[in-house]
């Protein structure tokens, strides 16, 4: 009686597949013939020339990009395409040992990286035997051979998230790795890509524990309507008082998680504003079951004292059934809210 969607349902975040795995590199060999000249240590090579520092493909350049295969939307694609490249131009100086400018050209005739999607991707260079959101080329200095680099992508619904699978692997080809920076779009964890990661999912555990004490009220509350049938008032009370206890608790969890979301940095794709509306309507809901439970319980006592009591018990079971008619957010609101978008909901009996 009166428990929430949340005892069926329960969120969790996607550990393995396409998350976090996203944007394995695909390694690829190096071919100069074995003929790799001996070097001294001071540098010089056996014949006493010195060797020359081995530059990346992409330096000193405009490196043109072509899109070779589109799986779903190429408007789509090209948009967010030319977003991630645009990142890149404005903030190369920041991250890469050298310069360089990316292009977005579509008829190129030798473009130096060649995008495409795919329905899926089942092995990545070195990796295999998983799924995987992009895989690229990882060019690294002195591998000219290498070009045209690749970069294989597998659509997301998400803009947000497909743009930063693009810009993850676009940073492969231009020469980063998993442990280089910006961690947000080149680590290999979700915790990392997700600003506040887990202040986002300090929030989601909060609700589920807020949830969890608000079913353990309600199973004393029922047990509490059950007693008040039988006109046994003085245990009615006791179960309300209990319940009451889970109810206050919840509210406490509650405002907790408001208090944490208040503080979180707004980013693409969560919603600061409506996650703290979302936490706002659940305290108001909690608020008017622990307002009306307290009404059952001074009832509930007085009755049993022969001391009155009806119209406070009356009062509070019109509270009751007003507060149960209210709606809470869905999983899947909270969960967008919050900014973790690739939370997957199980329903259950």
């Amino acid at each position: 009686m009166g428990q929430t969607e949340g005892s069926r349902r329960r969120a969790f975040l996607v550990a393995a597949g396409t998350v976090a795995v996203a944007g394995c590199l695909e390694s690829f060999e190096s071919s100069n013939d074995g003929a790799a000249d001996r070097a001294t240590e001071d540098g010089e090579t056996a014949t006493g020339t010195a060797t020359p520092e081995p530059t990346h493909p992409l330096a000193d350049r405009t490196a043109t990009v072509a899109i070779e295969q589109v799986e779903a939307d190429r408007g789509r694609l090209e948009r967010l395409l030319g977003e991630a490249i645009a990142f890149w131009n404005d903030n190369h100086t920041q991250y890469l040992s050298y310069t360089t400018t990316l292009e977005h050209q579509p008829d190129a005739d030798d473009p130096a990286i060649l995008v495409s999607e795919l329905p899926a991707i089942e092995d990545c260079g070195v990796h295999d035997g998983g799924e995987f959101a992009g895989c690229a080329t990882y060019l690294t200095a002195g591998n000219d051979n290498a070009l045209p680099a690749t970069v294989r992508l597998v659509p997301d619904s998400s803009d947000w998230l497909y743009r930063t699978v693009i810009q993850h692997e676009l940073g492969h080809v231009l020469g980063l790795g998993h442990d280089d920076e910006p961690a947000t779009i080149m680590d290999d964890s979700i915790e990392a890509r997700y600003p506040e990661f887990e202040h986002r999912q300090e929030i989601l555990d909060l609700r589920r524990e807020w949830i969890n004490e608000y079913n353990a009220g309600a199973d004393r509350l029922s047990t509490a309507f059950d007693y008040a049938n039988d006109e046994n008032y003085e245990a009615a009370a006791e179960r309300y008082d209990t319940a009451g206890e889970h109810y206050d608790t919840a509210g406490e969890l509650i405002a907790s998680a408001s208090e944490t979301a208040s503080g979180l940095t707004p980013f693409e794709p969560a919603d600061r504003e409506r996650l703290i509306e979302l936490l706002d309507s659940e305290r108001s809901f909690v608020e008017s079951m622990v307002s009306a439970v307290d009404l059952l319980q001074r009832g509930s006592k007085q009755i049993a004292s022969d001391d009155g009591g009806y119209d406070t018990y009356n009062e509070g079971v019109d509270r009751y059934n007003a507060t149960v008619q209210q709606s809470l957010p869905a999983t899947e609101a909270y969960v967008a809210a919050v900014g973790l978008v690739h939370i997957t909901v199980e329903s259950g009996e």
